[in-house]
């Protein structure tokens, strides 16, 4: 057998033994599977005066994504809240609206501790009118959510208004909406 036979099958052998370990990392990395759970809440005030507060029940039994895959879940990551603003009647009215902020709190059930998912600062309404403003959740948030999920699905998700800049702050209608973007890990 020649030298450049012997290198041409050796050359072989490596490329055929790399591929091999690399179908197995391959195999081994699909173990787990990621898959998104929305979290889609619709808030809505009648007859109401800013500056208040509003509470939606979330159970997450309720979603066939989690109850299906709820015994093999790895972690469970909150990483973002989305909101608008659907419908505002009252004073200020929607074109000239302002709040200082508008927060989002979750609070798991059995619990009283309350944790901020984020906070909308110096919310001009027309701005957030029909048009998702999408903030990250905070690392230390999200952790905490992680381990919660995985053994509390029941929760609070908290919403507060405070004081419009201008106005009475009395809403005969106020309609917002809010979306949880969950990502789940789940063992294969």
């Amino acid at each position: 057998m020649n030298k450049i036979m012997f290198r041409g099958l050796l050359a072989a052998a490596v490329v055929a033994t790399t591929l091999i370990i690399n179908a197995c990392s391959v195999v081994d990395s699909l173990d787990t599977f990621t898959m998104q759970l929305p979290i889609n809440m619709e808030f809505s005030w009648r007859n109401r005066q800013a500056p208040d507060t509003t509470v939606d029940f979330v159970n997450l039994m309720e979603y066939s994504v989690y109850r299906d895959n709820m015994d093999d879940i790895q972690s469970a990551k909150l990483y973002q809240v989305a909101y608008w603003m659907d419908t505002l009647v009252g004073n200020p009215s929607i074109e000239n609206a302002e709040f200082a902020f508008v927060e989002f709190y979750i609070r798991f059930q059995g619990e009283q501790q309350q944790h901020l998912l984020g906070r909308y600062e110096n919310v001009v309404v027309k701005d957030y009118y029909k048009r998702p403003h999408i903030i990250t959740v905070p690392d230390d948030i999200a952790l905490l959510v992680s381990e919660a999920v995985r053994t509390k699905p029941q929760f609070d998700v908290i919403q507060r208004y405070s004081l419009p800049k201008n106005g009475t702050g009395f809403f005969p209608q106020l309609e917002a909406r809010v979306d949880l973007a969950i990502r789940l890990e789940v063992k294969l």
